[in-house]
C-alpha cells in the first residue's frame, strides 16, 4: 500500500522528470487548472529549479473565467460540460 508520503514523493519525482525532459528539449510548461485548484502547480513548484521550466498557472474554477481567460467557447461548456476533455 502506498502511503500518503510515498504518493507525494512519487508526484514530485514525476514532476522533476517532466521538468528535466522539458529542459532537455528547451521547452517550458504553463498550466490551466480547475477542479485541481492549483494542485498541479503546487507539486511542480516543490521541484528545485522548476522556475527554469515552469512559467506558472491559472486556476479557472468558474465557467466565466474559462471563457474569459482560456477562450473556451460557451457552446463547449454548455454541450460538453466544464469537466470534459473538450474544455
Amino acid at each position: 500500500m502506498v502511503t500518503s508520503r510515498q504518493n507525494w514523493a512519487q508526484r514530485v519525482s514525476l514532476a522533476a522528470e517532466v521538468g528535466q525532459r522539458l529542459l532537455d528539449r528547451g521547452q517550458t510548461l504553463s498550466t490551466a487548472e480547475s477542479c485541481t485548484g492549483g494542485g498541479i502547480g503546487y507539486v511542480i513548484t516543490e521541484v528545485a529549479g522548476s522556475s527554469g521550466w515552469f512559467n506558472g498557472g491559472l486556476i479557472t474554477y468558474t465557467n466565466a473565467l474559462k471563457q474569459q481567460w482560456l477562450e473556451v467557447p460557451e457552446s463547449v461548456l454548455r454541450t460538453q460540460g466544464a469537466v470534459s476533455r473538450e474544455c
